[in-house]
């Protein structure tokens, strides 16, 4: 992709709430590594026409994570075709110079011009815009 000066990384990562969820010590840390990951490519990429950037879904989506003995009516559930558009657009040509972005699937509305599309449905992805917490040396 480098070499080509042309190319798209989309990790699919989850909700913050479910990186951190009971019982999901394996699933929640591994998404979050991937979510960090994903910012630094997005970081180390600069410049060279390759971008990085997250999609998730929005929430529980209806396939099989979901047990059918959770007794979650399946139509409840985000469906998964909520990718489906963002991911397009994610992997053609219209997002270049979108990097380091996480966007919701479930709240891409079609319906809207791009930039409300982008506005509503994306964020920096790793939570950048939170208060950083780190102490740096003066």
């Amino acid at each position: 992709m480098i070499q080509r000066a042309w190319g798209r990384i989309v990790n699919v990562t989850t909700s913050l709430d479910t990186m951190y969820l009971a019982g999901a010590g394996a699933y929640g840390p591994t998404k979050a590594a991937l979510e960090a990951h994903t910012l630094i490519m997005s970081q180390d990429l600069e410049g060279t026409g390759v971008s990085a950037n997250v999609l998730v879904p929005g929430g529980m989506v209806n396939t099989r994570m979901i047990p059918e003995q959770s007794g979650i009516p399946r139509e409840k559930l985000i469906q998964p075709n909520v990718m489906e558009n963002p991911i397009k657009w994610l992997a053609s040509v219209a997002s270049d110079g979108t990097t380091g972005m996480r966007f919701i699937g479930a709240l891409w509305d079609e319906a809207l011009p791009m930039d409300q599309r982008i506005e509503q449905s994306g964020a920096p992805c790793a939570w950048t815009q939170l208060p950083s917490k780190a102490i740096y040396p003066d």
